[in-house]
């Protein structure tokens, strides 16, 4: 289950809504902050992305690659977007 934080904090990075629209999630140039955002506590910090390999959550102390948790937060975003598109 998408907790409201983490909606509003992908949904954020979109500020259109047209489904037919071909730019791409974050094209706004604000970003997702996908490698940014803890996939087990959704804590946002610039401090979890210790370097541009390493993840580590301050909060919960999460600890991935960076690129695993940047690609499963952006396939959360997707998700979140199309179930919100069909409701």
């Amino acid at each position: 289950m998408m907790s409201a934080e983490f909606v509003a904090l992908m949904q954020a990075g979109r500020p259109h809504s047209d489904p037919r629209d071909p730019r791409p999630l974050g094209s706004s140039g604000r970003g997702l902050f996908t490698s940014r955002t803890c996939l087990s506590c959704g804590h946002v910090s610039v401090e979890n992305r210790k370097t541009q390999a390493y993840f580590a959550c301050v909060r919960c102390g999460y600890r991935a690659n960076a690129d695993v948790v940047g690609a499963r937060n952006a396939k959360r975003a997707g998700l979140v977007l199309r179930d919100a598109r069909a409701a």
